[in-house]
């Protein structure tokens, strides 16, 4: 059995639609599974093969509305967690450099570039 965990806040409608469209892609690449949905984003695909569950668990992560897939009680993160850990990680950014702007306006006074009597330092790397 593996377990799918739909991004966002998909009606039951949607869900069975979305996973509908991966049994299908699953059948055509010779994977035999049976799906129920379980909850309004919670779907459960059982094998008649057991050991095709992992090439499912494959083309399930790499879907958009993904969010993740429980096999053998381990949870792997799906395409649709990335992409929310990757906006949360552009907040972040954003917010550690207006605090740098703001702390280098504090600091103006310190030293920060070589003086002009000092050449710049170039290291060169050969292949």
């Amino acid at each position: 059995m593996l377990f799918v965990t739909l991004t966002g806040s998909p009606t039951m409608e949607e869900t069975t639609e979305l996973s509908s469209i991966w049994e299908i892609g699953l059948y055509n690449n010779h994977i035999q599974a049976t799906r129920y949905v379980i909850e309004e984003d919670r779907v459960m695909f059982v094998f008649t093969d057991g050991s095709l569950a992992w090439e499912a668990k494959d083309f399930l992560i790499s879907q958009e509305r993904c969010l993740e897939v429980e096999l053998d009680s381990k949870v792997y993160p799906g395409l649709g967690a990335k992409s929310k850990q990757g906006s949360n990680s552009e907040e972040e950014k954003s917010r550690s450099e207006s605090k740098k702007s703001g702390s280098k306006s504090k600091t103006s006074g310190s030293k920060t570039t070589p003086p002009e009597s000092e050449p710049a330092r170039v290291r060169s790397v050969e292949l």
